[in-house]
C-alpha cells in the first residue's frame, strides 16, 4: 500500500510538536542556570558563566569566553555588580557609554577578582574605582578621586608607614618608578608616614615599593671593623679613595665651603655609596659599616690594605726663619705636603 504524499507534511509537523514539547518539558524540569549574561546593547555576545566549584569551600569561578563582538563597559559594570551583589555608581557615565572591551581569548578567574579586573579595564580610559566606608563602589574620573579614609584595596586615601626610613627620601623613587600624576602624596618626616590620595592601583604600587625598600633597609646590619695602625678618619678617607670617592673633608676656618652643586657632581661621578654607610667610631678607633655580610667582607679587604704600619721616619731639623722657604722648595720637588705646627713662620715644620 503506497503512502499518501499529502499526509507526509502532517506527520512531520506532529513529530516537530512532539520534539518541541519534549524540549519544553526538559526545560521546565531542569533548574535554571544562574543569570550571568552581559546585556550588550551592540550585540548578544556569549555570556560569562559562573562555574560551581567541586570543593564546597572553594571560590566560584567566572568563565569569560572569547566574545564574537565587543562588550560595553557599562554592561560589564552591571554584570560585576550583579555577581558580587554590590552597588556600583557611575559619576560620569557618558564617556563609558560607547566604550567597549573585547575578550579575544577565554579566561577563568575567581569571583573575588572581578572588581580588580574591572579596575584594570577602566584604568586606560582614565577612570578609577573607589569604595566608601558604607561599601558603595564609585566609578569616577581619575582626576576626581575623593579623599576618603576607608579600609580595603579600593580606599582612595591611605596612610603608609615607613619604619626607620625618612618618607621624603622615597619621593624620588616613587615619582620615577610609579609616577604620581593626578595623585596627592604628602611625606610627613616627623611621623614617618606617607599620605596618598590616588587610585587603588597607584596606592598599591606605592605601598609595595615602600615595603620593598623597608625590607632592603632592614636586611642591612652593622659590622665593626677594628683598626690597628691607622686612625679611623684617615682609614675611611683612604678607603673612599680606593673606591673612587673623594673623602668629604671638614673645611678649615676661613676656607670656602664646597657648593651643593659641586658635591652633587662629585657624587654623581662615582658608582659607590660607601661614604654614607661607612661610619667612624672615634673613641675606639674603629669603623662601622652598614650593609650585608658580603659587602662587609669586601670593605674589610679594602681596610686591610690601608691599615698598615707607617714606614715613614719622622725627623726634626731646626731651620730658623727660613723653614717656610725650605718646606716650599721640598714640596715643589715632590717630597710631600707641608704641615706646619707652632703657629707661624719660624715655628717647627
Amino acid at each position: 500500500m503506497r503512502a499518501d504524499p499529502r499526509s507526509r507534511p502532517r506527520a512531520l509537523g506532529a513529530a516537530a510538536l512532539v520534539l518541541l514539547a519534549g524540549s519544553t518539558a526538559d526545560a521546565v524540569a531542569q533548574p535554571a542556570e544562574p543569570q550571568s549574561r552581559l546585556a550588550d546593547p551592540q550585540a548578544q555576545a556569549p555570556a560569562p558563566q559562573a562555574q560551581a566549584p567541586a570543593d564546597p569551600d572553594a571560590e566560584a569561578m567566572i568563565s569569560f569566553s572569547a566574545f564574537a563582538e565587543p562588550v560595553s563597559i557599562s554592561s560589564l559594570i552591571d554584570f560585576v555588580s550583579e555577581q558580587l551583589g554590590v552597588i556600583i555608581m557611575q559619576t560620569d557615565a557618558a564617556p563609558l557609554a560607547s566604550a567597549t572591551v573585547e575578550f579575544n581569548a577565554p579566561i577563568d578567574l575567581p569571583r573575588s577578582r572581578l572588581m580588580p579586573l574591572l579596575e584594570t579595564l577602566l584604568a586606560p580610559r582614565g577612570f578609577v574605582i573607589t569604595r566608601s566606608p558604607e561599601g558603595i563602589y564609585t566609578v569616577s574620573p581619575a582626576l576626581q578621586t575623593p579623599v576618603d579614609f576607608g579600609e580595603g584595596e579600593f580606599s582612595p586615601t591611605r596612610v603608609i608607614r615607613t619604619p626607620l626610613l625618612t618618607p621624603s627620601s622615597l619621593k624620588q623613587p616613587i615619582d620615577t618608578v610609579i609616577g604620581t600624576d593626578g595623585a596627592k602624596v604628602l611625606y610627613v618626616d616627623e611621623l614617618g608616614l606617607i599620605l596618598s590620595t590616588a587610585p587603588g592601583r597607584v596606592n598599591d604600587a606605592i605601598e609595595a615599593l615602600v615595603q620593598r625598600m623597608t625590607r632592603e633597609f632592614a636586611s642591612q646590619t652593622l659590622h665593626r671593623i677594628e683598626l690597628t695602625h691607622v686612625a679611623a678618619a684617615e682609614a675611611k678617607a683612604r678607603v673612599l679613595e680606593l673606591f673612587g670617592q673623594a673623602s668629604q673633608q671638614t673645611p678649615a676656618p676661613g676656607q670656602a665651603v664646597q657648593g651643593a652643586a659641586t658635591q652633587s657632581a662629585t657624587r654623581a661621578g662615582s658608582l659607590g655609596n660607601l661614604r654614607d654607610r661607612l661610619l667612624i667610631d672615634r673613641p675606639t678607633n674603629a669603623l662601622v659599616f652598614r650593609g650585608s655580610a658580603d659587602e662587609a667582607e669586601q670593605v674589610r679587604r679594602f681596610v686591610a690594605i690601608v691599615d698598615r704600619p707607617s714606614r715613614l721616619i719622622v725627623r726634626r731639623y731646626y731651620a730658623g726663619p727660613t723653614a717656610a722657604e725650605i718646606c716650599d722648595v721640598g714640596s715643589r720637588q715632590g717630597l710631600g705636603p707641608v704641615m706646619q705646627a707652632g703657629g707661624g713662620p719660624g715655628g717647627a715644620a
